[in-house]
């Protein structure tokens, strides 16, 4: 049986909607782990503005790039950050530890 690509826009949106195992299945399937929509934001940024930690560190361990820009050159920390909400603190500190975590094997 031959399996199909989910589109990227099919992709954020179950990114934004969906669980942790639901986008675990669709990066296994084959969904590009670096879609993009129109103004350049990633799946990472999106998930990282609702605050979902699951789906955010599933999409860090399918290989989601914490430096990716967006056009206006926000990052996935920036867009969780940017939250009004008083729950981003728990997705900011993971983004900024494996930020860290990154440096630091550059350093090596």
């Amino acid at each position: 049986m031959i399996q199909c690509a989910m589109p990227d826009a099919v992709f954020l949106d179950l990114c934004l909607k969906g669980t942790a195992e639901e986008v675990r299945k669709a990066l296994d399937s084959g969904a590009s782990i670096h879609a993009r929509d129109k103004r350049g934001e990633t799946a990472l940024m999106g998930t990282a503005f609702n605050l979902n930690p699951e789906v955010v560190k599933v999409l860090l361990a399918g290989g989601a790039d914490i430096r990716s820009v967006d056009k206006w050159g926000n990052n996935a920390v920036w867009w969780a950050q940017d939250n009004k909400t008083g729950a981003k603190e728990k997705i900011v500190q993971l983004l900024l530890l494996i930020l860290c975590q990154q440096n630091s094997k550059e350093r090596v």
